[in-house]
This record gives C-alpha cells, structure tokens and sequence, in this order.
C-alpha cells in the first residue's frame, strides 16, 4: 500500500506544522498538506473526503 506510506508522512508533517506554527501563513501551508493527505486517502478508501477532511483536522500533532 505505497499510497498509505505516503499520506502518512504528508499527514504528520502537516499536523505538526499546524500545531506548532506561530505564523499563520505557515499553518495555512499546513493545513494545504493535511488537503492532500485526505485527497491521497479519499481516492483509494471508501471514506468519503468530507468526512477524511473532519477527521484528519480534528486529529491533535
């Protein structure tokens, strides 16, 4: 599963630029990431992206 070795990463580094950030232009960058990680998700799951996009910005880093 190549795809979910590569959301993972997406998703931690943008849960950990969005928690850290003190620069909003940063945690915008971040949160751009964590878009494309549930996009990556959305495509090969059977978990419609709204509800990926809910979980995956309620998830704490």
């Amino acid at each position: 599963m190549l795809w979910l070795r590569g959301a993972q990463p997406i998703q931690s580094l943008a849960r950990a630029g969005i928690t850290h950030s003190k620069d909003p232009q940063t945690g915008s960058g971040s949160r751009g990431l964590c878009a494309i990680a549930g996009e990556i998700l959305a495509r090969y799951t059977s978990i419609p992206e709204e509800i990926l996009a809910q979980e995956l910005a309620a998830e704490q880093g």
